[in-house]
């Protein structure tokens, strides 16, 4: 009997640390691999920041600035970053699927091979990205700037362009799905 007590006893004194360790990671200063999955970070001032390869699935990062900032291979699935400031950003290979990224200016943003599947980007600055290779699969790109992107070899199918403006400065008309239909 004395052996099962013992267990019980030691994963009952474990389990306070394990949840400091969990509740630390919001806390933790912006660094590569960082995690601050499910972390609140609205409005936070992070331009030219190193968050390669971090864990940001389900954060709350509204209107943030991370302009200039090395977001590569991060993994940011369902993140909140509606009307954030990326100009600039390196989001190369970053895991972006069902993201929420209204109104944020990806302007210039470096975004090769990353994974926006079912994204919505609705009104997103992507004028000047390079979106070469991405995966844009069932996003949701209404209204979104694409002036000057680059989207050789990206994966457009189901995706909603419905008055996108087109890499070549038209508008997208009215069922412009996987493919901007447009004067």
């Amino acid at each position: 009997m004395r052996p099962v007590v013992m267990a019980v006893v030691s994963l009952t004194v474990m389990l306070p640390s394990a949840a400091r360790l969990a509740a630390a990671a919001c806390s933790d200063p912006p660094a590569p691999l960082v995690d601050w999955t499910q972390c609140l970070k609205t409005q936070i001032q992070l331009p030219g920041a190193d968050l390669t390869g971090a864990e940001l699935t389900r954060a709350k990062m509204t209107g943030a600035n991370l302009v200039e900032a090395d977001l590569s291979g991060a993994v940011m699935r369902q993140i909140n970053l509606q009307g954030a400031r990326l100009m600039k950003a390196n989001l190369d290979r970053a895991d972006l699927r069902s993201a929420h990224l209204g109104g944020v200016d990806l302007s210039s943003a470096l975004l090769n091979g990353a994974n926006l599947n079912t994204a919505s980007l609705a009104g997103a600055n992507l004028r000047y990205a390079d979106l070469t290779g991405v995966d844009l699969r069932d996003a949701f790109l209404v209204g979104a700037d694409l002036t000057g992107a680059k989207l050789d070899g990206a994966k457009l199918d189901g995706a909603n362009l419905v008055r996108a403006r087109w890499t070549d400065g038209r508008i997208c008309e009215n069922g412009s799905i996987g493919v901007c239909n447009g004067e």
